[in-house]
């Protein structure tokens, strides 16, 4: 992932959490700048400041960092409701997905 992808990404999280880059900077302990300038690439993001503002915004690294960031939280509940499926069912489900 592309420093630009992550930028991309930070931006669809907060929005997701419905935070303002100065919301998630003051609750991060930052000053009210502090995201916009890392958004616009004045300041370089750390690993560590990553971290709290997904935390911030309740965003798991998983789904942050996932091939599927747009379909994440679809794919884990599909992923789930197979997994659970009997092996008669899982069969018979991708025989029918397979025509």
């Amino acid at each position: 992932m592309e420093i630009k992808d992550v930028m991309t990404r930070l931006g669809k999280v907060r929005s997701e959490a419905n935070l303002s880059a100065r919301e998630v900077s003051l609750r991060i302990g930052k000053s009210g700048q502090y995201l916009s300038q890392i958004e616009s690439g004045r300041i370089t993001l750390s690993v560590e400041t990553l971290l709290d503002i997904l935390k911030v915004c309740n965003c798991s690294e998983e789904k942050f960092f996932s091939e599927n960031f747009e379909s994440f939280n679809e794919d884990k509940q599909l992923k789930a409701l197979l997994s659970s499926l009997p092996q008669n069912k899982k069969k018979s489900l991708l025989e029918f997905l397979s025509k």
